[in-house]
């Protein structure tokens, strides 16, 4: 029987309505971000899949800014975010939307509490959590859980999911795979050393 640490299911969303660029239509931009899933006895975890609606994919850059008022800023994979293990966790990923109009925005993710952080197993470290910050054109900030408001042109949305837990000690991963996260951009340097013991030799 394979033995399994938690995932990431928080279900980092959000859903934007506002008007055409083109058109003036009336749109609504919606997106569901998915985050690191468990690792096992056997294998590391996935990055950024989302276990509620079946691996559903994510809206591409070119749709959105085709189509809504806003555009993809950064889409990338967050280092360090898998829980440490001899397999580690899935990675979660991190977003940035910027609002290029007034938007009626909802937003939301669960499991932004570190203490409901992806759990591990065997000695593991659990993954990281998720957050959401919303960066207004003044500077200003938002930590979000839930909240609907209103964006105005140069507001930013930054959605960040979280890793799936780690399986087993950290000093027992395999330092092959250790130095392919690193040259990978998966985990750091530092985690590299203070979490994995991995000297870079």
């Amino acid at each position: 029987m394979q033995r399994f640490a938690s995932s990431f299911v928080g279900f980092s969303s959000l859903a934007a309505e506002g008007r055409h660029p083109r058109t003036g239509d009336t749109t609504v931009a919606q997106d569901d971000l998915g985050g690191g899933t468990g690792a096992s006895d056997h294998a590391d975890g996935l990055d950024t899949v989302d276990t509620y609606l079946g691996n559903v994919g994510i809206l591409p850059a070119e749709i959105c800014e085709l189509q809504y008022p806003l555009r993809i800023v950064t889409t990338e994979l967050v280092s360090d975010s898998g829980g440490p293990g001899r397999h580690r966790g899935g990675l979660g990923m991190r977003r940035i939307y910027e609002f290029l109009a007034p938007c009626d925005l909802v937003a939301y993710s669960e499991q932004t509490d570190p203490r409901f952080a992806a759990w591990s197993a065997a000695g593991g470290l659990p993954g990281s959590p998720a957050s959401v910050l919303l960066v207004r054109a003044s500077g200003a900030t938002e930590s979000i859980t839930k909240v609907r408001t209103t964006t105005e042109a140069g507001d930013r949305l930054v959605v960040v999911t979280g890793g799936g837990g780690g399986y087993g000690n950290p000093r027992d991963r395999a330092r092959g795979d250790v130095l392919r996260d690193v040259r990978e951009g998966k985990i750091s340097s530092a985690a590299a050393q203070s979490t994995y013991g991995f000297d870079g030799g």
